[in-house]
């Protein structure tokens, strides 16, 4: 998509195609945010075990 953006604005015809309807794409379905390791006795280790764990 970032590559369709950046043609689109230098004026060239762009067309998106997806398999599932724009609204189940990754970006719609995605359960994330930003996340850190802030606590005490947090890591970077556990934080990356945790994101990994949670898909």
């Amino acid at each position: 998509m970032r590559a369709a953006l950046a043609a689109k604005t230098r004026g060239t015809d762009v067309a998106l195609i997806s398999k599932v309807h724009p609204v189940r794409t990754q970006g719609g379905t995605s359960q994330g945010g930003i996340n850190a390791a802030v606590r005490d006795g947090d890591t970077a280790e556990i934080h990356a075990a945790d994101t990994v764990r949670g898909g």
